[in-house]
Order: structure tokens, then C-alpha cells, then sequence
């Protein structure tokens, strides 16, 4: 009797260990479900942190509740502390693109068929990307600010200090054709060209829907009229110097690129992106 007792005490603690490991174990991946709404960028997501506060920690479960994480998040910032800017950054990003999937005021989050969601994405890409559409700088005055501080709402009688980041701007390159040819890719979803130096900007391809910000543009070394930009898991080309684009992935191979390389010699072009490095050979 004595023997089984223990036995039982010994098997509900191995039990209770392994049952939180694997709790662990799951907290701590980088990326859930979540991560995959439209528009967001989970690359931004740092690794997770065991010293994280209650709201951060939530973003690395497998059930999240709007309203949970939204009110433990205010609760901390409250406190006025510049810890953990990155996840921080990244909480302010996923914050907004979740809410259109908020769906009672309990805070439930019911997410999209991200597989139905891509299909019909694509498929209106594929409509537009016969459309020119273009807007010019002449639409838009910039009015500022230039720089972006911290907000200071313990001392009033001291100046607020500047933020470490305001990225706007998410991606850019120069053809090395015409260098007086710029690309940018904006936090918004928007590419914008210049084709003269930077002096003056247009935006393209105004009613494309690129799906989320536009992480990365790559630009032909030959030809400053080919460009690739990446946004929204995926791929867009144009072969018109910005005027029409085009989605190159379908079903499971979309992905989300942080930076592509176009290779001189063969043209191969290399992503790198949080779902593992890809190439394209055609």
C-alpha cells in the first residue's frame, strides 16, 4: 500500500513536470496563428522572452482575447516604462490588424481562412494589375513632424526625449541602371518612385492592392522598369517601371520576403523571409 502511494505521488509529479515543459515549451514559440492576419508582418515578432510582461507573454499563446491582452498592455504602459521596445513596436502593429477580426465585445478573435482570404486577395490583384493608376507628389504637402518623441506625461517641465524608431519607410532601393530612379515601399502598402533622384515622388499603382506594408523592393540590375516588391505574403511584379503589377505566388507557396537579392550572373532571385529561404530560378 505504502509502495503504490509513492508510486502515485512519483507518477503525478513526472506528470505535472511534463505537462508544464510542454506549456513551456509552447509559450515559447516565436509565431502562432495570430501572427498570420492580413497586413501584419510577424517577422517583426522578436523571440519570446521568459522576463516579458503579462500582455507580451499572451501574444505567445495559442488563445489570445483581444480584450485580455488590450487592458493588461494599458495597465503596463501606464507605468511609463521604455522597456521592451521591440515587442512593444510589434503589439502596436498586430494591435490594429487584428481588430477587424474582434468579433464581440468580450474580445473574441475569430480568424480568417487565410487559405480563401489569399485566393480572393490574388485574384483582385490579378483584376487591377491591368489598371495604370498613378498619383502624383503634387497631391500631397508634408507637414511634418521631422522627428518623433517619446510622450512625457510624468513631468510636464521636462522636454521629452526622441523615439528610437518611426519607420514610415519600410523598404527602398536605386536601380543600378538609372540611378536616377528610386523605389520605397511604405508601412501602408504603397510603393512610391522617384526619377529624379528624390527630388519628387509619385505613387504607384494606386488602387493594388499589395496586402499589408511593403517589406522589401528589389530592382532589376538591367532594367529599372522590372521590379519586385514584397508585401502581404507576397511577391508583386512589374515590368512597366510601377505602373501595373502582377501577384507571382499562388496557394501554399506564398510567403512574406524581408529582403531579396537578384543575383548578376544568372538572375536568380533569393528571399529571405520567417518562413525559410526561397529561390526562383525562372
Amino acid at each position: 500500500m505504502i509502495h503504490k502511494s509513492k508510486f502515485s505521488i512519483f507518477r503525478m509529479i513526472t506528470t505535472s513536470v511534463f505537462i508544464f515543459l510542454s506549456m513551456l515549451l509552447a509559450a515559447q514559440n516565436q509565431f502562432t496563428a495570430y501572427d498570420d492576419i492580413p497586413g501584419n508582418i510577424k517577422s517583426y515578432k522578436p523571440a519570446y522572452k521568459a522576463e516579458y510582461p503579462e500582455w507580451a507573454q499572451m501574444l505567445y499563446t495559442d488563445t489570445i482575447n483581444y480584450l485580455d491582452i488590450s487592458i493588461a498592455y494599458q495597465q503596463w504602459e501606464f507605468k511609463d516604462t521604455k522597456d521592451h521596445r521591440a515587442i512593444r513596436r510589434y503589439y502596436k502593429i498586430w494591435s490594429k490588424n487584428i481588430l477587424p477580426w474582434v468579433v464581440n465585445n468580450g474580445g473574441d478573435i475569430e480568424l480568417p481562412d487565410m487559405n480563401v482570404y489569399h485566393k480572393l486577395l490574388r485574384a483582385t490583384q490579378t483584376e487591377v494589375s491591368a489598371t495604370i493608376q498613378v498619383r502624383g507628389d503634387e497631391d500631397w504637402t508634408f507637414l511634418g513632424p521631422k522627428e518623433t518623441f517619446w510622450l512625457n506625461e510624468s513631468n510636464p517641465n521636462i522636454a521629452p526625449g526622441k523615439a528610437a524608431y518611426q519607420a514610415n519607410v519600410y523598404s527602398f532601393d536605386v536601380a543600378t541602371s538609372n540611378t536616377d530612379i528610386l523605389y520605397c515601399g511604405t508601412e501602408t502598402g504603397f510603393i512610391n518612385k522617384s526619377t529624379d533622384k528624390g527630388a519628387s515622388w509619385s505613387q504607384m499603382g494606386l488602387d493594388y492592392n499589395f496586402g499589408g506594408g511593403i517589406t522589401e523592393v528589389a530592382i532589376d540590375h538591367t532594367d529599372e522598369n522590372i521590379v519586385f516588391v514584397s508585401g502581404g505574403k507576397q511577391v508583386h511584379k512589374t515590368t512597366d517601371g510601377g505602373l501595373t503589377w502582377s501577384p507571382l505566388l499562388s496557394g501554399s507557396d506564398r510567403f512574406g520576403a524581408d529582403k531579396m537579392e537578384i543575383d548578376r550572373s544568372n538572375n536568380n532571385i533569393y528571399a529571405a523571409s520567417s518562413d525559410g529561404l526561397f529561390v526562383s530560378t525562372d
